[in-house]
Order: structure tokens, then C-alpha cells, then sequence
């Protein structure tokens, strides 16, 4: 093509002009900027055709550009091509050895904090694997529409390049300057280039595609096996953390009851003020306490979070089947058994019922529990108080009373 280019454009060369260095057959960005910048100085020309000229050249400086970036495309999908046996071969090795049961290193010496902490990232991490799956469907898509785009435009580019066969006929006209004809001329070469480039990195990108044909199940099948992981390992955090939730607890509560029993043989003041500090600690490690219950809505949410994972890769897979073969007898009978293993709407009412008033009275006394832990906060007013309330009549050793008074306030 480019051969017939310069067959064409060579009977339309005026004399060169000097000052101008020679252009290579293998023509370049810098050979451009250079001619432009010597264009630019010369004097020895007329302004509108140097201006028009510098124009074209600057096209063609343009279009060698959209030539590099088509070539830096197709190496890339050349790299993915190069890639594609070994990166699959890893991917079936990893999933042919069996799935091994989490076994989470906890820090030592690390506080509850610290373990949510890891868990709420482990948590993330799921989110993310889950994310993926869905990504990697998403992308079978996008390939098999891409598939029909590539190839319309690999025709249309080629037609293009071959009705560039006459195009040299064009490159002058009567009133054009030599300096005008040389510039349409290399503007052609550059389009040429350009498109030649173009056909390239769209055959390449189809050509990846058939390398990877195999690779993206593959990936798939890897991401769902790194889901099921992820969710064996928040189920392990899960049961670390409520642990230390009750460990954590019940020291609580033996503080609380070891204060309560000091109290007891110091005041009533302070006695009816452990019993409640008791109760508080009760709250929290009793059978319906709120470390169980924040345990139960959590393993509540995670299976409630599996069921929708679960629904939604069903919808996904039956709207996959009606794209493609639409509603049959086969989908129909498929679309009916998803239909009643779905749960009972009227269940899911209930339940969100359930949960909605949980919320509301847990807000509610989360809102008291703020409020009494702001006036807590204070401890030397708390313990005055405590003391106030205590008639001087009654005290007997004030400084042992107070030592256990501040230690009930905090």
C-alpha cells in the first residue's frame, strides 16, 4: 500500500525547498516536529501556504500517534496471548488441591477492637471476592459483543485502506504549492500507517480473545472457590471475636460482682449502686444478652448476605438462558423450581418486621446507655455523689469508703 502511495504522489514533487531536512521512508513524530520548526523559521515563503502546511503536518504528527497507540494495543494483546497457557496451568493446579479449613492467626495480646478490626477486613476482603465473580460474568459478555464489534470494524478499516488505492490523485491541485503537495503527501503515508495499525491491534484483540477462550472459566471457577473461602474464614473470625466479646464480659461481670460484694459490707448507698452496675454487666453476658445478641444478628446477616449471593447467581445464570434461547419448556420448568425454592414473602415480612422493632428499641436504649455513659464519665463527681448521699453519722473509715466508691464509679 504505501509502495503504491509513493508511486502515485512521485510524479506530483516539485523541487524541494531548501532549508527543509529529507523525510525517511520510515517516517516519525520527530522527522514531523522537526520539518514543522524548520517550516516555521522560513521566511523565504508565502504565509497562508506555510500556514496551511504546517497544519497537514501536524495531522500527520497526529495520526503517527494514533499509529503508536494502536501499536502499544497490540503488543499488549500479544502479551495476554504469550500469557494465557501458563497463567491457566497455575489456575488448574491451584484448584486441583483441595480447599484446607481457615485457621485465623490471631495477634497476641490483641483487644476486642484489634479483632473486629479483622474481622470487619475479612468481611471487606468476602465483599471484594463476591465482587469479582460477578465482574468475571460480566466480562463473558463483554467479549461476545466485542467479538461482532472487532469484526465489523476489521472490515469497514480495510475497506477504508483499500479506497486509499486512488486517494494519491488528490494530493494536488492546480493552485497548491510544491510545499502544500508534500505535506498532503506525508499525511497520506501517516494515515495509511495509522490504519494499517489499526487492523493490526483489532486482529490482535480478537486473537486474545480465542487464546483466553479457556482462561475465563477458569478465573471464574478460581474466584468462586475464593469466595467460598473467604466466607469459611469470616465464620472463623466471627466465632474469635464473639469469644473475646464474652471473655471480655464476664471479667466485666466478675468485677462487678467483686465490687458489689466490697460494696455490701461498706453501705447501702453503694450497694443499691453495684446491684445496678451488676445489672449492666448482665446485660451483656446474659442468655439474651447483648454480646449474644449482637453474635446472632451477625451470623443472621451473614446468611441472609449467602441466600441473596445464591438468588442472584441464579437470576443471573436463567437471564443468561432466556438471552440466548428464550422462554422454552426447558426455562419455564427451570424458572418454576427457582420460583418455589424462593422464600415465603410473607416470611421475609415477618422477619423484617422482626428486626425493624429490634432496631428501634435497640436504638432507643442505645441512646440511654450514651446518655448514662456521658454522666459515667466523670468519675470524681460520680463518687462525691455516691458519698453525698452517705450520712457523715454512718462513716467510719471515710478513706476506705471513698477508695471503693471511685472504684464502682469507673
Amino acid at each position: 500500500m504505501l509502495v503504491c502511495l509513493a508511486l502515485g504522489c512521485g510524479a506530483l514533487l516539485a523541487q524541494p525547498i531548501t532549508g527543509l531536512s529529507p523525510l525517511s521512508d520510515d517516517l516519525t513524530i520527530e522527522q514531523l516536529e522537526t520539518r514543522i520548526a524548520e517550516l516555521a523559521a522560513l521566511t523565504s515563503i508565502d504565509e497562508a501556504s506555510k500556514t496551511a502546511s504546517i497544519d497537514i503536518y501536524r495531522n500527520a504528527a497526529d495520526q503517527l500517534r494514533l499509529a503508536n497507540k494502536f501499536s502499544d494495543q497490540t503488543r499488549e494483546f500479544k502479551a495476554l496471548i504469550d500469557s494465557a497457557p501458563q497463567l491457566l496451568a497455575t489456575i488448574r493446579a491451584e484448584l486441583a488441591v483441595p480447599p484446607t479449613e481457615p485457621n485465623p492467626a490471631v495477634p497476641t495480646g490483641a483487644t476486642l477492637t484489634q479483632v473486629e478490626q479483622l474481622l470487619n477486613q475479612t468481611n471487606a476482603d468476602l465483599q471484594a471476592a463476591r465482587q469479582q465473580v460477578t465482574d468475571l460474568q460480566t466480562e463473558t459478555t463483554k467479549r461476545n459483543e466485542r467479538r461482532t464489534i472487532i469484526t465489523d470494524q476489521i472490515a469497514r478499516t480495510r475497506q477504508i485502506l483499500a479506497d486509499f488505492d486512488g486517494s494519491s490523485t488528490t494530493v494536488a491541485r492546480e493552485s497548491d504549492s510544491s510545499l502544500l503537495i508534500d505535506a498532503r503527501r506525508v499525511l497520506l503515508r501517516a494515515q495509511s500507517f495509522a490504519l494499517i495499525r489499526e487492523v493490526e491491534s483489532q486482529e490482535a484483540e480478537l486473537a486474545s480473545y480465542d487464546a483466553r477462550r479457556d482462561l475465563l472459566p477458569a478465573r471464574r471457577d478460581r474466584s468462586q472457590r475464593r469466595v467460598s473461602d473467604a466466607e469459611k474464614l469470616v465464620s472463623a473470625w466471627q466465632t474469635i471475636v464473639t469469644k473475646q466479646r464474652l471473655a471480655e464480659a464476664e471479667i466485666a461481670a466478675a468485677d462487678a460482682r467483686r465490687l458489689r460484694r466490697e460494696a455490701a459490707r461498706q453501705h447501702p448507698v453503694l450497694k443499691q449502686f453495684a446491684e445496678e452496675t451488676s445489672l449492666r454487666a448482665s446485660a451483656r453476658t446474659g442468655p439474651r444478652g447483648i454480646t449474644e445478641q449482637i453474635d446472632s444478628t451477625s451470623k443472621s446477616i451473614q446468611e441472609v448476605n449467602t441466600q441473596l449471593s445464591s438468588i442472584q447467581a441464579q437470576f443471573r445464570s436463567v437471564k443468561r438462558r432466556l438471552d440466548v434461547s428464550g422462554l422454552n419448556r426447558a426455562t419455564g420448568l427451570l424458572l418454576r423450581h427457582q420460583y418455589d425454592s424462593l422464600p415465603e414473602t410473607s416470611t421475609i415480612r415477618k422477619r423484617l418486621g422482626k428486626m425493624t422493632t429490634l432496631l428501634e428499641d435497640t436504638d432507643y436504649k442505645r441512646i440511654g446507655f450514651e446518655e448514662d455513659r456521658i454522666d459515667a464519665g466523670d468519675i470524681d463527681r460520680v463518687a462525691q455523689e455516691l458519698l453525698n448521699q452517705i450520712p457523715v453519722s454512718d462513716v467510719t473509715d471515710r478513706t476506705e469508703l471513698e477508695l471503693v466508691a471511685r472504684e464502682l464509679a469507673a
